[in-house]
């Protein structure tokens, strides 16, 4: 049978062993699941032994890329990276571009599963038919930079998806990041190959995809750019990325009391500092908007230093979060936590939070091994630095914020860190704690409204991340019939509008974000990038068309709908099996209380910011996004009779 859109081959490659094997594609299994997040998911399911070490032998690595990623369809290059959590426990499904995703399907695999543990460090390479466990001891210790650098050097274009040494130092909150410039696996995906000693994994292949439908797809393609290169703020994306949203973007909460004034902020952090140090923008594989950057700084005592970026909006939220006063210091230290491989919102949370604690005098240096944290370039350096080489002090933050918390418990006992955690920030922000399944929340309901990325961080089985949320909510003011719109585009039945607008906040938020949740799994198995600029121009129609003509699979726009709920069912389900469920689903205490900040109080509104949220109402949200799931409503668990219905049955 002629496989198209699918490579129609997953790479298993056993680190322990040296071994390596292929095994085919099953279609019924990847159009049941679509590709790429889906197919992760059953994988996942089938391979890993449940409840195993995140960082133990047993724990497995799953990259995978859609059936449209390498096809040349705009802002299609998505590699899924799925593993055990060593920082939440929970089963981990990042999203990254660049050029992994193309090159593994180029080479003629769909999907990567990794297993086992190399006594001594290696990288995988992989360049068609030739697999080979190569010896990376000369590339161990080296920075993610150098590291990818090297490995172009001998392979030329590739994609590369390397670690640091935060990695492979099992950093619970390391990560691993594509071509220098994609991020992938916050929550530790950087400690897990780090712990099975894989420093790299190199793609490069020759194979291309073939289409079922080559004039269909160039029609399609036609039109695809068309939307995109036609949408009315094409330009300034082009121009600008991710900061031509910067008046819409939130900076994040800080412990610090400190206040930056608004036109300081503006031109530290904003598009004027943007373009003092941008040099140009990055492209992923076949998008046309390039939402990367690439900086230099021109000047001072790191004059010289290019460093390529997810966005420069993460120099803004780091600078501000730390108080750095210059925009160039805040590139420089994004650019060496790159480089170690550590997430820029969990040190920055961290390091915060630590501050304050010095600040306070709650914590000295006889409690820190003698490390004197400041609100300085040179301090956050050593800190980045202590906690990727687990030496000293950064050994404890290297563990997270348990074993912060734990520490700092067993020196003030329970009552009066509780007392420091509502006293300490003038935004009354305590990041993650525990209480979004580890991680820190992103978005703050308090400082805008309850809208689907809000809440999408609590009931995800990621925890606190948004992406899973993204849509209309985003945008302020809108009118309730341009919502209704947007449900019914993304599937919502006549029966559950009903239920969605029969609310006394215009719509239902919880209902809303089963929707958004199951468009955002879709993206994640076709491949396609979920930033707005790229996602509008798909939609469920346009996903149903594609998929039928690159892989000559006919299925209609409520499949392709179906599929996607089907493969979010099993995350839950994924997630479950470790040991998750409602008690895990739980609204940070601090949502409840009134957010201060300069001038007064905030405190959670609906989206049209009429009404005050009290904790019966977001319970009573929380309830009703479980039954528009077809779960329990009060347990969170997915009934049996919508197991049967989508066909996971197998899987109760």
């Amino acid at each position: 049978m002629k496989i198209c859109g699918f490579a129609g081959r997953i790479l298993h490659v056993d680190l322990t062993r040296k071994k390596t094997a292929v095994q085919p594609l099953d279609l019924e299994v990847a159009s049941k699941y679509l590709g790429g997040f889906g197919v992760n998911n059953f994988l996942t399911h089938s391979l890993l032994e449940p409840q195993c070490d995140p960082l133990g032998e047993k724990n497995i690595l799953v990259l995978g890329a859609g059936p449209l990623v390498g096809t040349g369809f705009p802002g299609i290059s998505k590699t899924i990276g799925t593993t055990k959590s060593p920082q939440q426990g929970n089963i981990l499904a990042s999203a990254g571009s660049m050029g992994l995703g193309p090159w593994l399907k180029w080479a003629g695999y769909d999907h990567v599963v990794i297993t086992g543990k190399s006594a001594k460090p290696v990288y995988l390479e992989i360049l068609d038919d030739q697999i080979e466990v190569r010896e990376a001891e000369r590339l161990w210790g080296q920075d993610i930079h150098t590291t990818t650098d090297a490995l172009w050097e001998k392979y030329g274009t590739a994609g590369v998806l390397a670690i640091g040494p935060a990695g492979e130092n099992q950093v619970v909150w390391s990560l691993g990041i594509v071509d220098q410039a994609a991020s992938l696996g916050r929550g530790g995906l950087g400690a897990v190959m780090g712990s099975k000693g894989l420093k790299a994994v190199v793609a490069k292949g020759s194979r291309g995809i073939q289409v079922a439908d080559a004039k269909k797809v160039k029609r399609l393609m036609k039109d695809l750019f068309q939307r995109t290169t036609g949408y009315r703020f094409y330009k300034d994306y082009l121009e600008l990325g991710v900061m031509a949203n910067w008046e819409k973007n939130f900076l994040p909460m800080k412990f610090s009391a400190r206040e930056t004034a608004p036109e300081r902020i503006d031109e530290l952090y904003g598009l004027r500092g943007y373009r003092r140090v941008k040099k140009c923008k990055i492209a992923c594989p076949s998008c046309v908007i390039a939402d990367k950057d690439l900086v230099v700084i021109q000047e001072g005592a790191y004059a010289g230093l290019t460093s390529p970026l997810p966005s420069f909006l993460n120099v803004a939220i780091l600078g501000y979060r730390l108080d750095i006063p210059e925009t160039t210091e805040a590139v420089k230290l994004l650019d060496v936590l790159d480089g170690y491989g550590l997430d820029f919102l969990m040190f920055s949370a961290l390091a915060d939070f630590l501050l304050f604690l010095f600040e306070r005098g709650i914590l000295g240096p006889e409690d820190t091994q003698g490390f004197h944290p400041r609100r300085e370039i040179t301090s956050y350096l050593q800190l980045a630095d202590l906690v990727a080489r687990r030496e000293g002090w950064g050994a404890l933050l290297a563990r997270g914020w348990e074993a912060l918390l734990q520490t700092i418990e067993r020196k003030v006992g329970q009552t009066r860190l509780k007392e420091i955690l509502q006293e300490g920030a003038v935004s009354g922000h305590t990041y993650g704690l525990g209480k979004l399944k580890g991680l820190e929340w992103v978005a703050e309901p308090r400082d805008s409204h309850l809208g689907t990325m809000e809440f999408t961080q609590v009931v995800s089985p990621r925890g606190g991340q948004v992406a899973s949320g993204i849509g209309p909510t985003y945008v302020l003011g809108l009118p309730v019939e341009f919502f209704r719109k947007s449900a019914e585009d993304l599937g919502a039945s006549p029966e559950s509008m009903k239920k969605i607008f029969d609310s006394p906040f215009g719509f239902n938020v919880g209902r809303m974000t089963r929707y958004t949740e199951d468009w955002y799994s879709a993206l994640n198995c076709l491949g396609i990038c979920g930033r707005m600029m790229n996602s509008r121009a798909y939609t469920f129609e346009t996903c149903a068309a594609l998929y039928s003509a690159v892989t000559g699979i006919d299925l209609s726009v409520k499949e392709v709908m179906r599929a996607s709920e089907r493969v979010w069912n099993l995350y839950k389900l994924l997630n479950i099996r470790e040991g998750f469920g409602v008690d895990d689903d739980q609204y940070p205490e601090e949502w409840s209380q009134p957010l201060r900040v300069r001038g007064g109080e905030k405190r959670m509104l609906d989206y049209y910011k009429k009404q005050v949220l009290t904790r019966a109402d977001l319970l009573q949200l929380r309830r009703d996004y479980y039954d528009e799931r077809g779960w329990d409503p009060e347990t969170g668990i997915p009934s049996k009779a919508k197991l049967m219905e989508l066909g996971l049955e197998d899987f109760s």
